[in-house]
């Protein structure tokens, strides 16, 4: 009986089994036909009064003022002749009313008070979701040009507010220090993004907190006459530039150019036309101060720089890393420190006698000057200096005795911080952890050393291109923007607090802003907690996460191949020596791994051409990509070749790596 029993249990199962679609079908017809019988029988949640007439969800509402939508309640009232039972204790102004119209509210509302509330809380969404953007930002509290943040307070509430607001006390935060001029630094090197991509980032630095650029154009600039061999080939126009100032205007966007004039002139002396101006034959860094023609020249690129830039307040002169300073015959003769602040002095007193503009120069030269030797020339008088460091210690480069140094010279000071470009030459995309770090310390730097005596006119958070004019692109400035709006909320309130990441994921159109939290810690590059953001240039941004996931298998296939298997190692290559078989094996996943290369490959040239041109395009996949391109062919064609052969020789193999000649090592041991 029981043999029975569980043979027929068991046909029965293999029956089911062998028609599972029917028994799949099944489930689904009986899941609608539960879920129908469920919600058809289910009681109202917002079951009204019963003295009341039931009112359901309006679906098409003429939205009229609340005025209006009173007066109209009243006379279909009255003209109704509705029995209306009014709660002393709840009226149209001081209900409190829960989101979701719970039954015990009803008992003590009437049918004006149920549907004046409704109206209002679809006309609020309605409003909200209208609002412009800078309406948005504002009510937020991110404001583009203040200058100063006020320390937050408990809010004003209505009679009925009062009663939802949770009573814990809302604790004032202190303000560190919020720069009056918080500057956004492009350095354009060899890689100008589209006058275009300007036109749509204006306006969320703006909205973020910055009111002013420095712009580094290097060969960029339009230069022209004796200076147009200067300019690269897809420099922009004088026109785009005037366009590209005029739209920084209209965004209440301060421009201060940057042209570099002692130091890091390689775009400049690398050419033909200049290279009797370096201070080292075959260094073209560090231009010679003691040249007759050196001034000249820079005096030239200033006057056309500053002829494009004639509303800017101030010109920064540049002067950092002059690494070859003193070393040409006629420089040998004089002291370092007294050269470099001579040269400086002539540039800086040309630049305010001509143009009646301030200077502004990197302040590193001038850490090992004395307070005498900056006294004797004047630097006190004629420029204000931009203390940089990107690290996460301010204090472990510019000490406190550094700033007393300064603070007794210089009557107004600059500080730069870093959003991209300052932790290695060829990344693709920030640390935001380490840069949001560096801007933090220098909010506690700055709120210490800002005194009526000598006062910090501004910061400015550089973004470096590339180290230096010879080096290759680090990361490009779209897939760091959101580490530039991290930080520009950051300095703009004077800290770092839990709301500026609500801010940034409204600031950069974020679609997923309620399911993440900004950790830093796991998260440095914020690939997860704003993948779905769409910012200008965020497909940039996301492109940078597909290229490290990409690089990253396709690393760790290469090494399983070429160096952990032992079939395709650079010996069985070399010696043409290996299985058929076990080479075709190895290779069996190729076609996976290279397709997601070459579909990598696309969508980045997609991406790169909505900001940049060609050139830039070209030398970002040559440099991140077409590695990877020539690795995969080459390993491809050794792998082929290797399964050609049907015949091998004897061991051993032939010798490619010839060995030394065995040593003669006396080991003092005395034959008997």
């Amino acid at each position: 009986m029981k043999e029975r029993l569980r043979n027929f249990i068991h046909i029965m199962v293999m029956s089911l089994w062998r028609r599972k679609c029917f028994l799949f079908a099944g489930c689904i017809v009986w899941a609608v036909f539960y879920l129908y019988l469920h919600y058809s029988t289910v009681v109202e949640e917002n079951r009204y009064s019963p003295n009341i007439i039931a009112i359901k969800h309006p679906v098409d509402i003429k939205f009229v003022s609340y005025k209006e939508l009173k007066q109209t309640t009243k006379l279909d009232k009255d003209a109704k002749n509705v029995a209306l039972t009014p709660s002393p204790k709840l009226s149209t102004e001081n209900a409190v009313l829960d989101k979701t119209f719970p039954s015990e509210h009803y008992k003590h509302m009437t049918e004006e008070e149920i549907r004046i509330h409704q109206m209002n809380e679809r006309l609020e969404k309605e409003k909200h979701k209208h609002k412009s953007v800078r309406e948005k930002y504002s009510q937020n509290g991110v404001k583009p040009t203040s200058i100063a943040i006020k320390p937050k307070t408990k809010p004003s509430t209505t009679d009925y507010e009062s009663e939802t607001i949770n009573e814990t006390e809302i604790v004032e935060e202190e303000i560190i220090f919020v720069p009056p001029i918080r500057l956004v630094h492009f350095d354009l090197k060899g890689a100008p993004p589209k006058i275009t991509y300007f036109k749509t980032i204006f306006p969320l630095l703006k909205y973020a907190g910055a009111n002013g650029i420095l712009m580094e154009y290097e060969d960029t600039f339009p230069f022209w006459g004796p200076l147009a061999p200067i300019a690269a080939n897809n420099a922009y126009t004088r026109k785009q530039i005037r366009y590209l100032l005029e739209l920084a205007k209209s965004h209440e966007l301060t421009v201060i150019p940057l042209i570099q004039t002692f130091g890091h002139l390689e775009f400049v002396l690398k050419l033909p036309e200049f290279r009797n101006l370096r201070e080292v034959e075959d260094i073209p860094q560090t231009i010679c101060p003691t040249n007759n023609s050196t001034l000249g020249m820079i005096k030239m690129m200033i006057d056309q720089v500053m002829s494009l830039h004639s509303d800017s307040r101030w010109l920064h002169i540049g002067c950092d890393e002059v690494y070859q300073l003193g070393q040409c015959a006629r420089c040998s003769r004089y002291d370092r420190n007294s050269l470099f602040l001579a040269y400086v002095r002539k540039v800086a007193k040309y630049v305010r006698e001509r143009h009646q503009v301030i200077p502004i120069i990197w302040d590193d030269m001038l850490r090992r000057t004395t307070v005498a030797e900056m006294t004797k020339y004047e630097m006190g008088i004629l420029v204000e200096p931009m203390a940089w460091t990107y690290v996460e210690d301010v204090y472990l480069f510019l000490p406190n005795s550094l700033w007393e140094k300064y603070s007794s010279i210089f009557p107004y000071m600059w500080t730069a911080s870093a959003f991209k470009g300052a932790f290695g030459e060829t990344l693709t995309i920030p640390d935001a952890k380490r840069h949001l770090e560096n801007n933090k310390a220098w909010l506690t730097v700055m709120s210490e050393y800002d005194t009526e005596q000598s006062g910090f006119r501004g910061m400015a958070l550089t973004g470096w291109q590339r180290y230096d004019h010879f080096a290759s692109l680090c990361e490009l400035l779209p897939a760091a923007i959101p580490s530039l709006v991290l930080n520009l909320l950051t300095v703009s309130q004077g800290q770092f607090t839990n709301d500026i990441f609500p801010k940034m994921q409204e600031l950069l159109e974020c679609s997923s802003r309620a399911h993440y939290h900004l950790d830093l810690e796991r998260d440095p590059h914020m690939w997860r907690a704003l993948g779905v953001c769409f910012f200008p240039g965020s497909s940039i941004f996301r492109i940078t996460l597909r290229h490290h996931d990409v690089t990253r298998s396709l690393n760790k296939y290469i090494a399983d191949i070429t160096t952990h298997k032992g079939w395709m190692t650079e010996y069985n290559v070399n010696h043409n020596f290996s299985s058929p078989l076990r080479v075709r094996e190895l290779l069996k996943d190729f076609s996976y791994y290279n397709s997601s290369l070459n579909m990598l490959q696309e969508a980045a040239v997609k991406a790169l051409r909505d900001v940049y041109d060609d050139d830039t395009v070209s030398e970002w996949i040559e440099l991140n990509i077409y590695p990877y391109v020539k690795r995969m062919k080459m390993m491809w064609e050794q792998g082929q070749k290797l399964r050609k052969y049907q015949v091998w020789p004897r061991r051993p193999l032939s010798r490619i790596v010839a060995l030394p000649s065995s040593p003669n090592i006396d080991l003092g041991i005395v034959a008997s």
